[in-house]
């Protein structure tokens, strides 16, 4: 058997499945939903501070 004849699509499309309305997201879930308009999740960076401003005062 050649790599020609093992056909194209993943095993599984699931990732590419809107969380709320289960239509299929061709882009990916991180241009949004245009059925049901849900917004892509938001990331933050891996620099992003965590802390409260609480956190912040220097107080124990």
């Amino acid at each position: 058997m050649s790599n020609s004849d093992l056909g194209g699509d993943p095993a599984c499309w699931l990732d590419r499945v809107c969380p709320d309305c289960g239509a299929f997201l061709p882009d990916g879930p991180e241009s949004g939903c245009p059925r049901c308009a849900r917004l892509p999740q938001a990331t933050p960076p891996e620099h992003a501070r965590t802390d409260t401003p609480d956190d912040r005062s220097g107080r124990s």
